[in-house]
């Protein structure tokens, strides 16, 4: 019986024994498993970390070329509109010296003019003196025709196109070339009497012009038609 017992004891330890080592190989294969679990979490966050920080890079660099482009745009733009406030100013300045050469050209025939019809009121018995007058007479004749061509050529130049002029062709499309010339020689203050003779037309020709602008534009009886056109330079 003692001998029975022993061994039963004797058969029990080594159950548990066995058992024992089963689990301390499990515990063993848990440890290492815990193990490689924490280097792939690390390998995966140096992942993240490195992810994130070339995200950043990337999203610094973009932010940097958009502020250059940003700042060369800036540039141009400001290159731009001082090239255009030069330009618009050359041609303020190259339409008033075509104005004055128009009008001293004008101005010029005027006198031509009273000089032909003083000559032709001048009586003379001498054969002479009257072919000599009227050869003079065809001079000035000649004179005015040749200054009436250069105010045509140099009032087409005047033409050129600038702010204003876009301003009316885009408020007013109906305008004709005609009134947008009357319209410009009106923003410089000239009276109907110079625009005529720019235009080598009659002063009631240009009062005509000026108040179809007025109604083109639907200005009324107290609106000054030189400061609204000023206006749109």
């Amino acid at each position: 019986s003692n001998l029975n017992e022993l061994m039963t004891a004797e058969f029990k330890f080594n159950v548990i024994q066995n058992e024992l080592e089963i689990k301390n190989k499990e515990f063993q294969l848990l440890q290492e498993k815990e193990k490689n679990n924490q280097l792939v979490l690390a390998f995966l966050f140096g992942l993240a970390i490195i992810c994130i920080a070339f995200f950043l890079l990337l999203f610094s660099r973009q932010k940097k070329i958009s502020t250059m482009r940003e700042a060369i745009l800036a540039k141009e733009k400001q290159f731009l509109a001082i090239q255009n406030t030069q330009r618009e100013m050359e041609i303020e300045f190259k339409n008033k010296e075509i104005v004055d050469f128009a009008l001293h050209i004008s101005e010029k025939n005027e006198m031509l003019s009273e000089i032909k019809e003083k000559l032709k009121v001048l009586t003379s018995n001498e054969v002479n003196a009257k072919k000599e007058v009227n050869e003079l007479i065809f001079f000035i004749n000649n004179t005015i025709d040749q200054n009436s061509e250069k105010v045509q050529v140099y009032s087409d130049v005047n033409e050129i196109k600038d702010s204003f002029f876009q301003q009316l062709e885009f408020k007013f499309p109906s305008l004709t070339e005609k009134e947008k010339r009357v319209a410009s020689l009106v923003r410089m203050q000239l009276s109907s009497k110079q625009i005529g003779q720019q235009l080598n037309i009659t002063p009631a020709s240009v009062d005509n012009y000026r108040s179809v602008l007025r109604k083109k534009m639907k200005l009324t009886k107290e609106d000054s038609l030189f400061e609204y056109l000023n206006q749109l330079g």
